[in-house]
């Protein structure tokens, strides 16, 4: 049998081994975006490398592999802005989520280098003047989601971090003339919000029915933004699958359908798709909660308003799909 130090220091190399692999990885792609940079058809490969860099990210990976991630991310970003904001802009939410998910790090670095690069990445957005108010639909429900599903999610840290993107914008001295660091201040403050859910979400940890119950009352008060509604009716539908209760997660999906069936309906006139959540009502009897009637509701055509993937035709195949599958488990 080893030791414990023998196995420490076999856990060390390992590490260090994972952290240098990665470090080729990016410096290889690095060389990848130098070379493509000038060719024509550089879209879908920038594309792939941004990929490649959105799923290190997802790993558990070093402190010292990370800050140069962000790095590069971030020379990614301010090189090819319209990679991101324009053509993956599903691949902007989730890098998004990446940044928050980085942003709650109980290490200090890790946590300076995410909040400089989602700072940058909203900066960016509002310079290109490119529907800023997608990116801080997309970082808020990145929040929403991670709060949601996060079992080990650190408010506290994700407060400081966003304290020191509070002060980036603040102290932006080529912005400050513009609205940029009030909209900062509006996303921070909304952010701060859903902390205050993540807190109540934690005393009910222990118990599934009170913590569904509040999930609920959290998507109903999202009642009049369809994009952080879903998010929320997504989460619920992901905590009733982890304890099995499909038909329950089923009909979180059917009203998750219904919602994107009503905002569809405005967005687009299709004779084949429903004519909204009225179409549901034989599956679920309060699905009309879904209902885009009210007078404070908000237009689909809005800015940042219904631009996830789930609001498309695709989308909502999709969670029907999925409502299919939860209902015959």
């Amino acid at each position: 049998c080893r030791s414990r130090a023998e196995l420490e220091h076999e856990a060390l190399i390992d590490g260090n081994l994972a952290t240098e692999a990665n470090l080729i990885i990016l410096d290889t792609l690095e060389i990848v975006v130098q070379t493509v940079s000038l060719t024509e058809s550089k879209e879908s490969i920038l594309g792939g490398v941004l990929k490649t860099l959105l799923h290190s990210m997802a790993c558990n990976q070093s402190a010292l592999y990370l800050q140069h991630c962000f790095a590069t991310q971030r020379a990614l970003v301010s090189k090819f802005p319209e990679l991101l904001f324009e053509e993956e802009t599903e691949q902007c939410a989730d890098l998004c989520l990446r940044l928050l998910r980085h942003c709650s790090s109980s290490i200090g670095t890790i946590r300076s280098h995410a909040s400089a690069s989602l700072y940058l990445l909203m900066r960016q957005n509002f310079e290109i003047g490119n529907n800023f108010a997608r990116v801080k639909m997309q970082v808020t429900m990145s929040l929403s989601s991670l709060v949601g599903t996060s079992q080990n999610f650190n408010e506290e840290f994700l407060r400081r971090s966003l304290k020191t993107i509070l002060t980036y914008a603040e102290e932006d001295l080529e912005l400050r003339e513009t609205t940029f660091p009030d909209q900062v201040q509006d996303l921070v403050f909304n952010l701060h919000m859903i902390l205050s859910d993540t807190v109540k979400m934690k005393e009910h940890q222990e118990d599934p029915e009170m913590l569904i119950d509040l999930m609920y009352r959290i998507a109903k008060g999202y009642q009049t933004s369809p994009d952080l509604r879903l998010t929320w009716l997504q989460n619920m539908a992901g905590k009733h699958s982890e304890r099995s209760n499909h038909a329950e997660s089923a009909q979180c999906l059917v009203h998750s359908a219904a919602l994107v069936a009503e905002y569809l309906s405005m967005l687009e006139d299709r004779k084949y798709l429903p004519v909204g959540c009225v179409t549901f009502q034989n599956i679920s009897s309060n699905v009309l909660e879904e209902s885009a009637v009210s007078d404070d509701v908000v237009s689909p055509d809005e800015e940042g308003i219904c631009s996830g993937k789930y609001f498309t035709e695709a989308g909502l195949v999709g969670l029907l799909e999925q409502a299919a599958a939860s209902f015959s488990m």
